[in-house]
């Protein structure tokens, strides 16, 4: 077989009987040693293993959405669609909420005053709008 066990070409008259490595015929007489069945293997497998890493990797990048926080309040559905607290004080909310599947303009939620800041500079109380127990509900006070 020559040196490191290949394969080599036979006519169907020809028996090898070798001891080691263990030869396989194949379709077209082919034949091929041990050793490269198991180098085959070894590439299959590695080949599978990436396959199965890909299809997770895949499959964890095409996560679904996640859902949105909603409330009822007062016969209304009250969801935060976006929502982002301030870094200076952690009672400060900008939020994008929608009331009934409408969306409402982006709006700044003061939780300690309780006021809900629209984009144009006016300001209302909670009292007066849904929307602000639902956002400051996840505020909580410090102290």
């Amino acid at each position: 077989l020559g040196k490191g066990g290949w394969g080599v070409k036979i006519s169907a008259a020809t028996q090898i009987v070798v001891a080691q490595p263990t030869i396989y015929v194949l379709g077209d007489l082919d034949v091929i040693s041990s050793y490269t069945v198991l180098l085959y293997r070894q590439v299959l497998r590695s080949l599978v293993k990436l396959c199965v890493i890909g299809l997770c990797c895949w499959l964890s990048g095409t996560a679904p959405a996640a859902a949105d926080f909603c409330r009822q309040v007062e016969g209304s559905q009250i969801c935060i669609v976006d929502i982002k607290r301030s870094a200076k004080n952690y009672w400060q909310y900008q939020a994008l909420v929608s009331i009934d599947g409408i969306a409402q303009p982006s709006a700044s939620y003061d939780c300690r005053a309780r006021l809900i800041t629209d984009p144009d500079g006016n300001m209302s109380s909670f009292r007066s709008r849904k929307d602000g127990s639902v956002v400051c509900s996840l505020y909580r006070s410090r102290g």
